[in-house]
């Protein structure tokens, strides 16, 4: 599984240190990705889609990742991107992300 397909050439894994996670996919994740940016924090966003890629900028310290995760890659996910700190804005539909990463950042807390 490549937990990196937005990394740009020449860029390592190791440029994801202490990242924060955001589960993304609605207009308010985008509003959050903005603020993230402003404030020079490096973040991982996923998403479902590729179309859900243009709700946020394109600037050096956010990465979009698209795809379903399972539980077992949430966990790998989150290792190997050094997450710290997630923020769900997935939509409210969204349950089985949602209950997931709760679960993930419990156990790993």
């Amino acid at each position: 599984m490549n937990l990196y397909p937005s990394l740009r050439q020449g860029q390592s894994p190791s440029a994801f240190k202490e990242r924060i996670w955001l589960i993304g996919g609605t207009q308010e994740s985008a509003q959050l990705a903005l603020a993230i940016a402003d404030a020079n924090k490096p973040c991982t966003i996923s998403v479902t889609t590729k179309s859900a890629c243009t709700l946020y900028p394109q600037v050096p310290n956010l990465r979009v990742w698209v795809g379903r995760f399972t539980l077992s890659q949430i966990e790998e996910f989150l290792q190997q991107q050094q997450i710290v700190a997630i923020l769900d804005a997935s939509h409210p539909y969204a349950v089985e992300i949602s209950q997931n990463a709760i679960a993930l950042s419990q156990k790993l807390q």
